[in-house]
């Protein structure tokens, strides 16, 4: 940067005197700011930046998004309109107490609050808040990046619900991956087959099989991702099992697949133990035998 004076003296000629000032560092770091300013505004995550003293300064578009505010409305207004009312009405003062004490609370931490929407609407956020330190150049500045998480809790509320459906169901019940390895065994499956959880899972499903089915199930499960083509998924039959201590039984499966949005696909198989039914049946066959060749008259009497 150049900076020229004239220099008059009478009887003498004009001096121009000049002041030279190398600015490229100067001119990088405003280009840097505004690259950094660009890239703040268009990311994907919300971030707001606010003064010392809760004065909402940057607004980008991911959080007009996210709270339905645009950015003239939110520009020059307290953060405090996007927290619920008692939070807000010690908002000011919070952060008054953090200025005083720098005892931190909130700042440098990450944690899930209640934030309110322009609509009123309450949501949870994981907030990371961080501080920008006052400089010669201005006072400093609050930094808060922010992630909806509602889609997350209602995730895990409603995996919660299914896990509690699992284990207390009483049909043996038994989740693998796609490619066979367990993922999830009820208590009811333990007490079919003899194993416990623990056992069992990240092992392969083939464990729970007669050698002959066993030898040929990762090919099958390799032959469904190729051409997705359905051979046992979405229906029932009565397959041979094996028990921990190699008993070998009827079971009744049925399999449904459970796809994933975004990770692969996970098989769920709803079973039954149907020996007890063999043996019941065969004990009515015996039952009828012995009635058939018996010279005894024999009364049965059903209560009802």
């Amino acid at each position: 940067m150049l900076t020229l004076r004239e220099i008059r003296k009478e009887s003498m000629l004009p001096v121009f005197l000049g002041y030279i000032v190398d600015i490229t560092q100067t001119l990088q770091l405003e280009e840097s700011g505004k690259l950094a300013s660009e890239i703040m505004r268009y990311s994907m995550i919300p971030i707001i930046v606010t003064s010392t003293k809760g004065i909402m300064t940057s607004f980008n578009d991911a959080a007009e998004t996210l709270f339905g505010y645009t950015r003239e409305e939110a520009l020059g207004a307290n953060v405090k309109i996007l927290v619920p009312p008692a939070v807000a009405a010690v908002h000011d003062q919070i952060i008054e107490n953090y200025v005083k004490s720098r005892e931190k609370s909130v700042v440098g931490l990450n944690r899930v609050v209640q934030a309110v929407k322009k609509s009123g609407e309450l949501f949870p956020v994981d907030l990371s808040l961080r501080e920008v330190p006052e400089s010669a150049d201005g006072e400093g500045c609050f930094f808060a990046y922010l992630r909806d998480v509602t889609s997350h809790r209602e995730t895990l509320q409603q995996f919660m619900i299914n896990d509690s459906i699992v284990q207390l169901s009483t049909i043996p019940i038994i989740a693998i991956s796609n490619k066979g390895l367990i993922e999830s065994f009820s208590p009811a499956a333990e007490d079919c087959f003899g194993y416990s959880v623990s056992e069992l899972i990240g092992e392969n499903i083939k464990m729970l099989m007669p050698l002959e089915i066993s030898e040929k199930h990762d090919e099958y499960l390799r032959r469904y991702r190729k051409t997705g083509i359905k051979t046992i998924i979405d229906s029932s039959r009565v397959v041979a099992a094996k028990r921990r201590d190699g008993t070998i039984f009827n079971l009744e499966v049925s399999v449904k697949e459970i796809k994933k949005e975004g990770t692969q696909n996970s098989f769920v198989g709803y079973c039954r133990d149907t020996s007890r039914d063999q043996m019941l049946e065969e004990q009515k066959d015996l039952g009828a035998m012995i009635r058939d060749l018996s010279t005894i008259p024999i009364l049965i009497h059903v209560r009802q």
